[in-house]
């Protein structure tokens, strides 16, 4: 009934909607889930023909919106930002849409009554409603052609918790009569009690499709349970009726391997760190850098060498922090760790942080000459400065130091940037504070 195929659509340098397809079976309440930002409205908007996609197609029944004949009593739509005269009563703002559409005026009152908007409330002026009353007449206006699909966006915003209740006997009814719902939201447990599908997205793309039931499954756990004879246990326990699903069934567990991945990836930095400090800062303490320059007087080529020993001892850090990830799993969490077919490409993930990392460490420590002073600014950084930046420019985090090396290793998320631009601005990083070092260290006497 409603299909979307490759979607995609860019504005300018954001991706909004990037190469997602679904399908809502006719006849069905189907969730349009996602975090706000997700691009659950730009996908709505554009399915109803008000934007234009960069790529791909949304359909509704099997034709795009401005190619159905009178489209306003095949599809009912009510968007998030629907706008109203503020001079006009309730009821003068549905005889106009009535009118303009070529609906019988009569159908003005039934829909009222329908919306529970009958009344002094119809007489109302539009501007004196509150949020709860003008979503109330935005799903008015979708009811006035008696459509069989309905695209809504987040249509129980502004409503009271008897309004909520009223909307899902409202959608029921709706789809026991045969009408395709496609509702957007981004609160799980409002579309559960509603939809018999959810289709959930992620930063424009394609996630999850299920039923409700088959997530609710999903969520609900189980009791994990070793043993030396694994069949003879799954054979004993499915004949008692009890599903079990072995643990090559359950593949990866993210949510562990996240915890994890960030336990050692912080162990590993803060070892790489000082190291990188104390490559360059012991020789500073102890007096001995005085020798290495009489010895190479091109200061840029020892920092540069220098630089490289503290890259190489970086990487070699990763295997510490691999043995601590496997204890970790094995004795405290009681899990045996699941790279999910991908142990190589993690491992050089890894090293390449930490031997970033370190480097960015011998830099500083280049700049300050302090080995205390260093740790302390990057104490200051991470624990404060990185932090705050984070909160106060929010779209622009994944620029910040912490979340490019995280980008490096391969953490998902809305706020950690590609491992290509990672890469890019871990570089940049690099170069400039390896310029500051070197002009720094040309600049000021030995001693």
């Amino acid at each position: 009934m409603i299909e979307v195929e490759r979607l995609s659509k860019r504005f300018r340098k954001t991706l909004a909607v990037d190469d997602l397809g679904f399908r809502v079976r006719e006849g069905t309440i189907t969730g349009f889930l996602g975090p706000n930002g997700a691009g659950k409205t730009t996908t709505l908007r554009i399915a109803l023909g008000l934007v234009r996609p960069t790529s791909g197609k949304a359909t509704i029944m099997g034709r795009l919106y401005r190619q159905l004949d009178s489209p306003t009593r095949q599809v009912g739509a009510v968007l998030e930002a629907a706008s109203f005269h503020p001079g006009r009563t309730g009821r003068n703002h549905l005889r106009v849409l009535a009118t303009c559409s070529g609906f019988p005026v009569s159908r003005v009152d039934e829909v009222l009554e329908l919306v529970g908007l009958s009344g002094v409330d119809a007489r109302r002026r539009v501007g004196g409603y509150s949020l709860g009353m003008r979503q109330r007449l935005s799903l008015g206006a979708a009811l006035l052609g008696d459509p069989k699909v309905f695209v809504l966006d987040e249509p129980a915003n502004g409503l009271d918790p008897q309004g909520i209740r009223w909307l899902r006997e409202l959608l029921r009814a709706l789809a026991a009569r045969g009408r395709t719902i496609l509702i957007s939201s981004h609160v799980l447990a409002e579309i559960e009690q509603i939809a018999d599908e959810v289709v959930i997205i992620h930063r424009g793309k394609f996630v999850a499709q299920a039923t409700t039931a088959e997530l609710a499954a999903r969520a609900a756990g189980g009791i994990r349970v070793r043993s030396p004879e694994v069949e003879r246990l799954r054979a004993v326990l499915e004949e008692a009726g009890i599903r079990v699903q072995s643990e090559s069934d359950f593949g990866p567990r993210p949510d562990l391997e996240r915890g994890l991945v960030g336990d050692a990836l912080g162990v590993s930095l803060a070892f790489a760190v000082v190291v990188g400090i104390l490559i360059i800062t012991w020789e500073y303490r102890h007096g001995t850098i005085t020798q290495t320059f009489l010895t190479t007087p091109a200061r840029e080529r020892v920092l540069a060498a220098k630089a490289i020993v503290a890259a190489a001892i970086g990487s070699v850090l990763v295997l510490p922090a691999l043995l601590l990830m496997l204890i970790i799993a094995e004795l405290w969490v009681g899990e045996d760790f699941n790279f999910g077919g991908q142990e190589w490409r993690f491992v050089a993930r890894l090293a390449l942080a930490t031997a970033v990392v370190a480097v960015l460490g011998f830099e500083v420590g280049a700049c300050t000459r302090r080995q205390l002073g260093a740790i302390i600014v990057f104490f200051v950084w991470f624990a404060f400065v990185e932090p705050a930046a984070e909160h106060l420019w929010s779209s622009g985090r994944e620029y910040l130091p912490l979340h490019a090396v995280g980008g490096l290793l391969g953490t998902t998320g809305s706020t950690f940037p590609s491992f290509g631009r990672a890469a890019l601005e871990t570089a940049v990083y690099l170069v400039a504070l390896g310029a500051a070092a070197v002009a720094i260290t040309r600049r000021r006497d030995i001693t």
